[in-house]
């Protein structure tokens, strides 16, 4: 449906919304968006199967699976009252589904704005909200007529959702750009949540430096509606990174050496590396709002039963129902994390900010404040969970059980939380891993073939030492969300290189490479694994299998393909134009002519596709365009075709067909 700005309901109307609660009635309701829910009467757990394209239902008392079809792409599934919401992002709807004599089936379809992603409901019914991301909006729905109600504008790819119980505030994560964002549900308004700047020492010179902040996952507000949590990757992106070169690798200088170093750097121990998983915690008014001065950044990076490192990213955040506990998802790492929500305000010592990390090689304490740098992210006792590969959602059936969603395993692992013991009173440290896996169910099977399944897995783990060093926390799947881009500009020894994405078959536009120097997805699968995450290395196979996984993954859905739009129209014809010539290099299907072209100072800048590019921003190699906006504007200059000519309205109308393709 396309996308509508006009508001149907007075804002008057919604005062209805913002009642007296303060919590959710039932402490175990979901209130942010997940890939896995429970019944009305939590005897069934219903999960996202994305590949599949189906949502898969257990029943706990009898153990009995079953699937039922809802399109392409599911990925996220709510509880509306006594039936289920789920987003699927192929198809630009989500579905409804009740429960029959036959199981769980389809009962309506909904059109939504282009990529739904997050959906959360509120727990009287009566609403239902989506995140469309390539669209950018937030859209509201009645909750039981499916009307369409209002939507917003949300900057950042908005994709992840946690509803405050009282009715008033919904906040979203971004993908880009380290974005919430707060809708004000009564005043009908958007604004932007401050997050703390998280600081840590240089890799190198262990001077202080920012770290740059994505959101990751879906978030949630505690079951009383104190406290919001956000799943958060903090990145290095300032320390020079390694590059390697089709006839080698370059040789880790570690520290203190040449100032290079490759993404497998990191401080031994959970202390921040290039890569650090965190959870940022707001304490939110009884109204949603957003206290000043009270947030909290943990790092959840912790020690496995072998006291290896993990360090990955974080994909979910689920409160306990008692709301003392955070279960922390770390999809690449295989495993949940238990920490408090709260912090011990009489626990001190190297918890604190500026302490807590280890000296490099030493495995000593390092107090980096007499050094002039100081880590501020936040450590407290945790308790890793051992899950099946790829945990991405947490729900619980009742105070001491849990059911966790493991994605890549495609299984169901129940949890005995009673079991997982926290020792509050530790100012820093974690907890020897734990296996309170009851049983683990196979939820749905296998839909793909066995050469892109192997390559999923390569492609989603920071724990198999063939693809990244130990301790470094990287996957494939760190810098390329869903097989795209994380938006950020990496500095190489070559200079600055933004993270292209890799959704869409990028072998059909082979050689890769900003500079096209690689020629095969497999040998830069080979090169980046090996040269920049420290990996032992794939075998041709395993290279192999990992790039036809990348080339499955589906280009995004641009904001206005397939709508019957005037502006896309008339910008088609200013894209072909001949004084303007972008379609003389961008042509063809993949609107490439694949050929190099110097530019920007690099040589062999081979013609890069222009399908998807509206969800692939920043722009050129640098990073140094923000948007599609700021691009058409950048080549007034003729240095990339030329849109000197062009009006202000022209420039709006060739965006409107860029946002097409």
């Amino acid at each position: 449906m396309p996308v509508r700005f006009d508001r149907l309901l007075p804002v008057a109307c919604m005062l209805a919304l913002a009642g007296c609660q303060t919590g959710v009635d039932d402490a175990r309701w979901a209130t942010g968006s997940s890939t896995v829910v429970a019944s009305a009467d939590y005897a069934v757990v219903h999960s996202v199967d994305t590949e599949g394209g189906t949502i898969a239902s257990f029943e706990v008392a009898t153990g009995v699976t079953s699937q039922v079809e809802v399109g392409d792409q599911p990925v996220r599934v709510a509880r509306l009252g006594e039936t289920l919401v789920a987003t699927v992002k192929g198809e630009r709807e989500f579905v409804v589904l009740g429960e029959s004599d036959d199981g769980l089936q389809v009962l309506d379809r909904v059109g939504t704005a282009a990529e739904p992603y997050g959906v959360v409901t509120s727990e009287d019914g009566t609403r239902i909200f989506v995140a469309s991301a390539t669209a950018g909006v937030v859209q509201e729905f009645d909750g039981e007529t499916l009307e369409f109600l209002r939507d917003w504008l949300v900057p950042g790819e908005p994709r992840w959702l946690a509803l405050h119980p009282s009715g008033n505030a919904l906040f979203v994560g971004s993908a880009f750009g380290g974005l919430v964002s707060r809708v004000d549900l009564v005043a009908d308004s958007v604004s932007r949540v401050e997050l703390p700047t998280e600081t840590a020492p240089h890799l190198s010179n262990f001077n202080e430096i920012d770290l740059t902040s994505r959101v990751t996952g879906d978030p949630a507000v505690s079951p009383d509606g104190k406290a919001l949590a956000v799943p958060m990757l903090f990145v290095d992106n300032t320390t020079p990174v390694g590059v390697p070169t089709p006839d080698g690798f370059p040789a880790p200088s570690g520290y203190g050496g040449s100032g290079e170093q490759p993404f497998d750097t990191s401080v031994p121990g959970s202390g921040p590396g290039r890569f650090t998983p965190g959870v940022v915690t707001l304490v939110l008014d009884d109204d949603g709002l957003v206290l000043p001065d009270d947030s909290h950044t943990l790092n959840v990076a912790t020690n496995d039963a072998s006291e290896s490192v993990v360090r990955s990213y974080v994909s979910s955040v689920t409160y306990s129902p008692d709301g003392e506990t955070l279960l922390v998802t770390m999809e690449a790492s295989n495993v949940v994390v238990a920490v408090p929500s709260k912090p011990n305000r009489e626990v001190t010592g190297p918890s604190q900010p500026g302490q807590g990390m280890a000296s490099p090689g030493s495995g000593e304490d390092l107090e980096f404040l007499e050094m002039g740098a100081g880590n501020s992210l936040e450590q407290r006792p945790t308790t890793p969970i051992l899950t099946d590969a790829g945990p991405r959602g947490v729900v619980f059936l009742s105070d001491d059980e849990a059911f966790v969603h493991n994605f890549i395993d495609r299984t169901l692992t129940s949890l005995d939380f009673s079991a997982v013991d926290i020792d509050r009173n530790d100012p820093v440290g974690a907890t020897a891993a734990v296996s309170v896996v009851e049983t683990s169910i196979d939820a749905y099977p296998s839909t793909l073939p066995t050469q892109i399944d192997e390559g999923r897995r390569f492609f989603f783990s920071a724990n198999d030492r063939q693809m990244s060093a130990e301790g470094s926390g990287v996957s494939c799947s760190t810098c390329h969300l869903d097989g795209r881009n994380d938006g950020l500009t990496w500095p190489l020894a070559v200079g600055g290189r933004q993270t292209p994405s890799l959704a869409g078959r990028i072998s059909l536009t082979a050689p890769v490479t900003w500079t096209s120097d690689v020629p095969s997805v497999a040998h830069e699968v080979e090169l980046t694994s090996e040269g920049q995450m420290g990996g032992s290395g794939l075998s041709v196979d395993e290279q192999a299998a990992v790039a036809a996984f990348i080339d499955y993954t589906p280009a995004p859905d641009a904001p206005r393909r397939a709508l019957d739009d005037e502006a896309v129209a008339r910008g088609e014809e200013i894209f072909n134009r001949e004084e303007v010539g972008c379609g003389e290099c961008h042509s063809g299907p993949a609107y490439t002519d694949n050929e190099p072209y110097a530019m920007y100072g690099l040589g062999d800048v081979r013609t890069r596709s222009l399908v998807g590019i509206s969800a692939s921003a920043p722009y050129l190699h640098d990073g140094s365009v923000p948007d599609l906006g700021a691009l058409i504007e950048r080549v007034r200059d003729g240095s990339m075709g030329d849109t000197s000519s062009l009006s202000a309205a022209e420039a709006a109308d060739l965006r409107a067909y860029l946002e097409s393709l």
